[in-house]
């Protein structure tokens, strides 16, 4: 019997521990379970799918945007939390469109004028008559499940500047709003929906912010904790507006990959309108901080998104994907008017929507979903 020396030892463990690694960096948590995923020879030969490296990403307790962080710090350009100001030519009664990148990724270009989402996404947003589209940019800060009381801080003082700069950009003009939100730009999208509730015009009694908490004992001091931060920041926006004031309204919010948890993130229907919530099987990402889709609701709807590639077929995208090419961009303020043609269908009796995006110019492809996977 040969006896292994020290030196094969130290090969057969690097390499099983390499394997493994790797295994645990491509498992999604998606349904199906055979979801197919993009490869790095189609992510750089399909312009539309972008050049993010965010499948090798690991989910084990970094930000929900860790899968981009590398690539954001190639850039240095910093902004102000929204850019510029309303062009005076355009409509002061059409919505201005507010872009909210999600953790770890204020330093991206995707939000940004010049970025290839952006760009689209001002396109649509012209055709539609839209006003003008304004990166919102946050310290990105977020974390883990274990320190949910950080993160909450995080997206409080995010929210708390958005409606500084909301009401900035809306002096003068409609405080009619669109609100795009990738991953936690999501959920500051939905706190802001309560600081910016007035309850001398849109009634006394506000909107409940929390669902009831169904979280584990162990879990429930920090959910409170965070719970009363929340509650205190809300109640302080809410005390700023008059009954003489115009109340805002966001028309239509659209939220691509935000973990949903209502024990602390819900919406407050009598800002927002609508509700479009996007979701992939593929995000492991969004299922490891909450669920992929929102409560069934008569102003939301949820739909599940997947790409029609060149190479692969249909896939279901990453959790970056989103927002790291233009596919999602440049159908996005169309997606409702297209359903409701397909479906015809008010949202109270839809639990959800299938919708395929073709990397070319062709019609999305729109089924309804009647039970979730």
């Amino acid at each position: 019997m040969q006896i292994l020396k020290p030196f094969h030892i130290f090969v057969f463990v690097s390499c099983f521990f390499s394997v493994s690694l790797v295994r645990a960096a491509v498992v999604v948590d998606a349904s199906p379970e055979s979801v197919p995923s993009l490869t790095a020879d189609e992510k750089t030969s399909e312009p539309l799918v972008g050049k993010d490296t965010s499948s090798q990403a690991d989910v084990s307790g970094e930000d929900d945007e860790s899968a981009v962080q590398e690539e954001n710090e190639k850039s240095s350009v910093e902004l102000p939390l929204v850019s510029g100001q309303p062009d005076p030519s355009i409509n002061k009664d059409a919505p201005l469109v507010i872009l909210i990148h999600g953790s770890k990724g204020k330093l991206g270009t995707w939000y940004k004028p010049g970025g290839e989402f952006y760009d689209a996404l001002s396109k649509q947003a012209e055709l539609h008559g839209f006003g003008q589209v304004f990166p919102f940019s946050w310290s990105g800060k977020s974390g883990p499940p274990e320190s949910r009381f950080e993160s909450v801080k995080a997206h409080i003082q995010a929210a708390e500047d958005l409606v500084e700069k909301i009401v900035d950009l809306t002096k003068g003009r409609s405080r009619k709003l669109i609100l795009v939100g990738h991953s936690n730009g999501g959920v500051i999208s939905m706190l802001v929906s309560h600081m910016l509730y007035n309850p001398a015009v849109q009634g006394s009694k506000a909107p409940e912010i929390f669902k009831k908490l169904s979280e584990p004992e162990s879990k429930m001091r920090v959910l409170l904790e965070c719970r009363s931060a929340i509650k205190a920041a809300v109640k302080y926006q809410q005390s700023r507006w008059k009954s003489t004031d115009i109340p805002f309204v966001i028309t239509e919010l659209f939220t691509m990959g935000t973990p949903i948890d209502t024990s602390l993130y819900t919406i407050n229907p009598s800002v927002i309108r609508h509700v479009y919530v996007l979701f992939s099987a593929g995000d492991s990402i969004q299922r490891f901080f909450g669920r992929r889709h929102y409560p069934r609701a008569q102003n939301s709807l949820n739909i599940r998104v997947s790409f029609q590639t060149r190479k692969k077929g249909i896939v279901y995208p990453w959790h970056t994907y989103f927002c790291n090419n233009n596919t999602v961009a440049r159908y996005l303020f169309d997606l409702p008017a297209i359903i409701q043609q397909k479906l015809g269908a008010g949202f109270a009796r839809l639990k959800g929507v299938d919708v395929l995006l073709p990397m070319g110019e062709e019609k999305p492809l729109v089924e309804k979903i009647d039970h979730w996977k």
